[in-house]
This record gives C-alpha cells, structure tokens and sequence, in this order.
C-alpha cells in the first residue's frame, strides 16, 4: 500500500508515514485520492472501507486485511 502511494505521489518510501491518512498526503485534491483509492483496492482485489481516505494508512491496512480469508 505504501509502495503505491509513494509511487503516484513521487515520494520516496521513507516519506510515507503509517500514521497519515490519504487525505493527508493528498492535501485536498479529490481527484488524486480517488485515483489511490482505487488503484490499492485494484492491487488487493477488493473494495476497501468507505471511509478509507480518512483513515491512517495503518488501520486501511488491517481494514483489508478483514476482506481476506486465508
């Protein structure tokens, strides 16, 4: 997740804080937050929670997480 993030917004991986939220590093622009939103729920194959742009990257993480059974 972090990966892809760092990669669309052109951020070096160490820059990508589990503590921040999309919305945090997209800093208001809708358009690019959807465009991650999307692209992380393409690479884990399922829809992620509706609030997932507010929530830190740590808990979006466990949140698809709960979409996987193993």
């Amino acid at each position: 997740m972090k990966v892809i993030i760092a990669t669309k917004l052109k951020k070096k991986l160490g820059e990508i804080s589990d503590s921040k939220s999309i919305r945090d590093f997209v800093a208001g622009k809708s358009t690019l937050q959807n465009e991650l939103l999307g692209d992380i729920q393409k690479e884990f194959g399922q829809t992620g929670p509706d609030n997932g742009a507010e929530l830190p990257l740590n808990e979006l993480a466990k949140a698809f997480e709960g979409y996987f059974s193993f």
